[in-house]
């Protein structure tokens, strides 16, 4: 049975709608006021926000959380996103740096940064830059033998420890991220290692490898 209101309770229903529209809309801008906001998010018109522009100069991917709002997908590396902030505000801006292996796993050092923000005025913009310090490099390696790697032991020739590293490095020739290590005097010394239970199968050795000294610092090793 279909029912029809009389166009009397229509004009009451659609009254009703639109309170409830601006009271939700109020609600929203309220909210907004209170929170940190990624770029893709639906921003009520005219509402004051400043804007943070992050710069991914590291050579691993990031993930950023500011003033505890973290956002949902990783800056890479070269990138950049922004955030939506309260003008003139103090903010905390958290880093974490990213790499995982092959198989989805935490890869090497994960350095975690900070920094304290000062937010511009509204529809003002305000460039953080993301480095990584040069006592610290981010290592690659390219696996094109016939096995499969799955450690790492990485050293300086200042002998800073040796970080040894459980990961898969698949042979399949592409380019895979190992996380940081110390550069120590900037020069780095690396053992790439196929273990199996019957102990070392084989192992592939790089002495001395010179490193730029500079931020955000990287080397790429081969496999062959």
């Amino acid at each position: 049975m279909n029912i029809r209101m009389p166009k009397s309770a229509d004009k009451i229903y659609l009254r009703l709608l639109f309170l409830a529209f601006s009271m939700a809309l109020v609600s929203c801008q309220k909210e907004l006021s209170d929170l940190y906001l990624p770029n893709n998010k639906i921003i009520v018109a005219d509402t004051p926000r400043a804007l943070v522009l992050v710069k991914n100069q590291t050579p691993s991917d990031i993930r950023i959380t500011i003033n505890g709002i973290t956002l949902n997908h990783y800056i890479h590396s070269g990138s950049v996103d922004t955030v939506f902030g309260i003008p003139k505000s103090e903010a905390n801006l958290l880093v974490e740096t990213i790499t995982t292996d092959t198989a989805g796993n935490p890869a090497g050092m994960q350095p975690v940064y900070q920094y304290q923000l000062s937010l511009p005025a509204d529809k003002q913009m305000l460039v953080q830059e993301v480095n990584i310090p040069s006592n610290l490099f981010f290592l690659r390696v390219v696996n094109s033998s016939a096995l499969p790697a799955n450690q790492l032991l990485v050293n300086t020739v200042a002998n800073t420890g040796v970080v040894t590293v459980d990961m898969i490095i698949s042979n399949n020739k592409q380019t895979i991220g190992c996380g940081y290590y110390p550069a120590g005097n900037q020069m780095a010394v690396v053992k790439v290692i196929n273990t199996a239970a019957s102990g070392v199968v084989k192992e592939w050795n790089f002495a001395n490898l010179a490193l730029p000294g500079t931020m955000n610092q990287s080397i790429t090793i081969t496999c062959n």
